[in-house]
């Protein structure tokens, strides 16, 4: 199996559909299959010592692959003033899956498009996931390459990009929370499936 690997606030681990087996985005999409194959590979990435031995990030001594970004390169329309399109799902966290084309990874997909010279600085891509690529190009992310950086990360130079990300997001709802002094089961939070059988955290 080919795959990238970028940073870009998290590691993300970007993967074309086809590499996993499955049709292209435009086609019907089997989510529960698509949940199942990132898991399996996110787990085999984070237990790779060799993984690990690439994974060199700012401030930090140790990392993970946090998403895996599959791509659809040959499905999606570019908005104007854009180099081409496509379109992706991103499983990230406890098997989160965005619904927008994401912000930080599509940083992260034109670091990789710089880095292996199929976007220069200057030049723009369309990012769509598989909702906005319903609804035409304008609801897409742009990602625009605008310069060339070198940082030094725990020794060592690396080379990135900077990546001016812009598109349409909407309100979908507001909420209010309310916590009373007394309730310390509110104030501290709590997840059932980390519960042991005495009841403890």
């Amino acid at each position: 199996m080919t795959f990238s690997l970028a940073y870009a606030s998290a590691v993300s681990c970007h993967v074309d559909i086809s590499e996993l087996g499955f049709r292209p985005f435009e086609e019907a999409i089997d989510i529960s299959s698509l949940d199942f194959a990132t898991r399996q590979l996110k787990a085999a990435l984070n237990n790779s010592a060799l993984v690990k031995s690439h994974l060199v990030v700012p401030n930090q001594n140790e990392t993970f692959v946090f998403g895996v970004m599959i791509e659809d390169k040959n499905t999606g329309s570019p908005a104007k003033r854009t180099n081409g399109a496509e379109t992706g799902m991103y499983f990230f966290g406890d098997q989160h899956l965005d619904r927008s084309p994401t912000g930080s990874v599509v940083a992260a997909r034109n670091a990789l498009k710089h880095a292996k010279g199929e976007l220069k600085v200057g030049e723009s891509w369309t990012y769509h996931s598989v909702l906005t690529n319903r609804h035409g190009s304008e609801y897409g992310f742009v990602g625009k390459t605008m310069r060339l950086v070198e940082t030094e990360v725990i020794g060592r130079n690396m080379k990135g990009v900077v990546v001016q990300v812009s598109g349409h997001a909407y309100y979908s709802g507001v909420n209010t929370y309310i916590i009373e002094k007394e309730d310390l089961v509110g104030q501290n939070g709590f997840l059932l499936e980390y519960l042991d059988r005495q009841g403890g955290k």
